[in-house]
């Protein structure tokens, strides 16, 4: 993965923030845990670059990385933050402009946060999908595509559905210290979607120009597969070159 504002990155950064800022209802050991799983990025000639990690690390399982297919250091080559899910480089061993050039292997805890829609006989519920919709581009004045690749590029609205399902069961879970069940935990786990977008709206994270909830939806087309579902409508601009 390069870190750059693509079409193929940004949602997965979106997943990324939800991952590390929205409250699983379920604990760590209920999700269970995968000993397996792989990452590439690309090295972007930058000072103290940060990789985003995909999935959460375990507290305190393996973790291992290399650049060029030469074995880093773990806390010594870079800082290793489990709880925001970032590989940060130290100077001395920033890696080289490349593609894929850094491998990371680690022990996950199996997330609850995807690209896609689960089937309804999944067990793994509740669950987020951030859906990637529509991108509107806007030139940003006239005469900005003399010089596309190194100007300021488009304003790109981005639009997304991040749809929160869960299965009735009538049992409780607790979020927040608070028990729900059912459609109760769905609007809760939405609340929290929409107080930590809007909370960064001022300043938005990573690369992100500003972002915005526009309205939330309930969903009735799955409820009678048992699946209780709410989807919020929520817009990304960046500028694409910038």
């Amino acid at each position: 993965m390069r870190n750059s504002k693509t079409q193929q990155t940004i949602p997965y950064m979106i997943r990324h923030f939800l991952t590390v800022n929205i409250n699983d209802p379920f604990s760590d050991s209920s999700r269970g845990e995968d000993s397996t799983y792989i990452q590439y990025f690309s090295g972007d000639g930058t000072e103290n670059q940060i990789n985003y990690l995909e999935k959460k690390p375990t507290s305190s399982g393996y973790f291992r990385v290399w650049i060029d297919d030469v074995e880093k250091t773990v806390g010594t080559d870079n800082t290793l933050d489990r709880d925001n899910l970032t590989l940060t480089w130290d100077e001395e061993t920033d890696p080289a402009e490349g593609n894929d050039n850094i491998k990371v292997k680690y022990q996950i805890i199996q997330g609850w946060i995807y690209d896609d829609n689960p089937a309804f006989t999944s067990s793994k519920f509740p669950r987020i999908t951030v859906e990637d919709i529509t991108q509107d581009y806007e030139a940003a004045s006239l005469g900005s595509y003399n010089n596309y690749t190194s100007g300021i590029g488009d304003k790109v609205t981005c639009l997304f559905k991040i749809i929160v399902r869960y299965k009735r069961n009538n049992q409780f879970l607790t979020l927040d210290n608070i028990n729900y069940k059912n459609m109760d935990l769905v609007n809760a786990i939405c609340e929290e979607i929409k107080d930590y977008i809007n909370i960064n709206k001022k300043e938005t994270p990573w690369k992100f120009y500003d972002w915005e909830i526009e309205r939330f939806d309930r969903i009735r087309s799955e409820e009678d597969f048992g699946i209780l579902r709410k989807e919020a409508t929520f817009n990304v601009i960046y500028w694409d070159k910038s």
